[in-house]
């Protein structure tokens, strides 16, 4: 089953849960850019989202689909061999495109 799908059983659960607290992703602080401690998580609905895709490049349009935990490091590695980069090529290679777009640097 796609990550998409899970995801989304979940928060119609939380739905049905009546929504008593606010979701947030589960993903575990280790994984995140921040030096900020996710505290917030122990009080809120964990989401599991494993959205870690290139789900497709389209050559011809020169547009590449990507799930917004897929990293920036993946979308190089996708993008070389094709001679493409990006205009603002991150130095960190475990950024998310999500955390990418989040941050403002698009």
């Amino acid at each position: 089953m796609h990550p998409t799908t899970v995801t989304i059983f979940q928060v119609k659960k939380w739905r049905r849960d009546g929504m008593q607290t606010p979701m947030c992703t589960a993903r575990p602080g280790w994984m995140n850019i921040s030096f900020r401690k996710g505290l917030y998580k122990n009080t809120m609905r964990n989401i599991d989202v494993n959205l870690i895709d290139i789900l497709a490049v389209d050559v011809e349009r020169r547009v590449v689909r990507v799930e917004p935990l897929a990293t920036m490091g993946q979308l190089t590695a996708m993008l070389l061999p094709l001679g493409w980069t990006l205009p603002v090529l991150p130095e960190l290679d475990d950024l998310t495109v999500g955390g990418f777009n989040i941050i403002g640097l698009n």
